[in-house]
């Protein structure tokens, strides 16, 4: 009996198709599904923190940015950061190169403006911002999902502003 290690030419098709497909989703897309984060606009997020206390955090991205795609692949859909994001802060995504507008501190500008404000120039980046307007804190980067939740505890913590991020990861652990 002869064995072959090549497909039937109607599978190789199929998953040759299937192959593209995938390949033709937008890439850096952000898509509010259950596996995606409950994102509002930056002038909501201002607005709902002064009314809760909850913290903002900005997710700075750009379509081309093969880092970002992970952070949207790997860590947004596990559910524990989509706990902790929506017990703890308001989550906004800015496009470093989109020319929307957006209100910040009252003043528009478009999220290119917000990000150069902001002085991002890598993605992604994440900036945490209180129910003042004012930021605390930019994590650049890709984190893997256990570092990235402790930082999310971090910046909520009695320990913000008390120890570094890298002190307070000894401390817990």
């Amino acid at each position: 009996m002869v064995y072959s290690n090549r497909l039937p030419l109607k599978t190789g098709v199929v998953l040759t198709m299937l192959a593209l497909l995938l390949a033709l989703k937008p890439a850096g897309t952000l898509q509010a599904d259950k596996d995606s984060l409950d994102w509002v606009s930056l002038e909501e997020a201002q607005k709902a923190a002064v009314e809760d206390g909850k913290k903002i955090m900005v997710y700075v991205h750009a379509e081309w940015c093969g880092i970002c795609r992970q952070v949207e692949e790997e860590i947004f859909p596990e559910s524990l950061i989509q706990r902790l994001v929506e017990r703890n802060y308001h989550p906004v995504n800015i496009d470093l190169d989109s020319q929307e507008k957006v209100l910040f501190n009252g003043e528009e500008m478009t999220e290119r403006e917000f990000a150069r404000k902001m002085n991002v120039s890598t993605t992604p980046t994440f900036l945490f911002i209180n129910k003042d307007g004012k930021v605390l804190a930019h994590q650049v980067g890709y984190n893997p999902l256990e570092r990235f939740a402790a930082l999310l505890r971090f910046i909520n913590s009695e320990w913000f502003g008390e120890v570094s991020f890298s002190e307070y990861l000894e401390i817990i652990g």
